[in-house]
C-alpha cells in the first residue's frame, strides 16, 4: 500500500509537471550548485535548531543520508512544513522535492492541495462514490 502510495504521489507531481512545463525542466545546473552549497555547509560545520537536530538523530541513516544529499533550499523548506507534508514531502522523488522547492508559494499550495488530494485517496481517506443507478 505504501509503495502504491508513493507512485500516486509522483504521478500527481507528474501531472502538475506536465500542466506546468517550465516545472520539467532540467535541473542539473541547480541542483549542482545547491549540492555544493550543502557541502560546504555541512563541511563548515553548519548546524540545525536543536529542536529540529533532535529529529534529525532520529531518523534512520540512510535517511539522513537522503536529507544531506538535498540543496540547502529544499532542506530549509522541508523545516516549513507541517509534519504531514513531511511525511509527503519524504515519498517524492528528489527532483519532485527540489521542482517543488523552486515554486512559487502559490504553485506550491496548488501542488500540495493536488499531491493530498491524490494521497487521501490512496489511504482509502476519499469519500465514496455515491452508487449508480
Amino acid at each position: 500500500m505504501r509503495t502504491q502510495s508513493m507512485y500516486l504521489v509522483s504521478g500527481s507531481f507528474a501531472a502538475l509537471t506536465m500542466a506546468n512545463p517550465t516545472l520539467a525542466q532540467p535541473l542539473a545546473a541547480q541542483d549542482e550548485m545547491a549540492q555544493e552549497s550543502a557541502t560546504a555547509e555541512l563541511e563548515s560545520g553548519a548546524a540545525l535548531p536543536p529542536e529540529q537536530q533532535a529529529i534529525f538523530d532520529g531518523w534512520a541513516p540512510d535517511q539522513q543520508a537522503a536529507y544531506n544529499a538535498w540543496p540547502t533550499e529544499t532542506q530549509s523548506y522541508f523545516w516549513t512544513l507541517t509534519p504531514e507534508r513531511q511525511d509527503l514531502f519524504w515519498r517524492l522523488t528528489d527532483d519532485n522535492k527540489i521542482s517543488l522547492t523552486a515554486m512559487s508559494e502559490g504553485e506550491r499550495e496548488s501542488a500540495w492541495q493536488m499531491i493530498e488530494q491524490r494521497a487521501s485517496a490512496v489511504a482509502g481517506d476519499a469519500p465514496a462514490e455515491p452508487p449508480e443507478g
